[in-house]
């Protein structure tokens, strides 16, 4: 535990947004937190997740600079199939 509220609280110091949810709400319900107090007795953090459109965007953009030949629609396809099974593994 010691070591992910290191992470989250260095990750936020070096600008990476910041979700908060109440321990005692059922289901957990994230929303932002620009200025987290860092009470993990009351509240769980993370890094906020980013959508399947962003991941798959941000692929995009980076295979487009890679392989400039490459198609905009097959690299978007794979881009949502990756950015897809991402936040699967960010879900478990």
């Amino acid at each position: 535990m010691a070591e992910v509220m290191a992470e989250v609280m260095l990750g936020f110091a070096a600008g990476k947004n910041i979700q908060a949810a109440a321990r005692f709400k059922t289901p957990e319900f994230w929303e932002d937190d620009s200025q987290p107090t860092w009470n993990w007795g009351i509240y769980n953090y993370r890094f906020k997740r980013r959508t399947i459109k962003e991941l798959a965007n941000e692929y995009v953009d980076i295979s487009l600079r890679e392989q400039g030949s490459q198609s905009v629609a097959s690299l978007v396809h794979t881009g949502y199939l990756e950015g897809a099974k991402a936040q699967r593994e960010l879900d478990e």
